[in-house]
């Protein structure tokens, strides 16, 4: 089916930093990636591919959810370099940010 859309076209996949370097500079390029307000200016939005909803989720019963139930935690782990770093960041969270990196646990 992607064939029939997009013809010849090659996909090739990059980290993040290359990828948006490679859209700047080549022509009739594209790049999926997250919609982010900081990202929202930069770029123009072509089509929604898929809408996948985030949640944050704890053990059962370990805290109500209140208004501030965020403000309960001691930490919130979050994969290095997502997108929902900003999310968090954003919604004044940074005391309690854990960013988790792959790299510390590859032996």
């Amino acid at each position: 089916m992607a064939k029939g859309i997009f013809g010849n076209v090659s996909f090739e996949g990059f980290p993040l930093a290359r990828a948006l370097e490679i859209t700047a500079k080549e022509k009739n390029s594209i790049l999926f990636m997250s919609r982010t307000p900081q990202r929202e200016d930069k770029y123009i939005w072509l089509d929604t591919i898929y809408m996948t909803p985030v949640y944050i989720y704890t053990k059962k019963g370990k805290f109500p959810k209140t208004e501030n139930y965020l403000s309960l935690y001691k930490s919130i782990s979050v994969i290095n370099r997502s997108f929902l770093i900003q999310v968090l960041q954003e919604k004044k969270y940074n005391s309690i940010l854990n960013k988790y990196s792959a790299k510390k646990t590859e032996n």
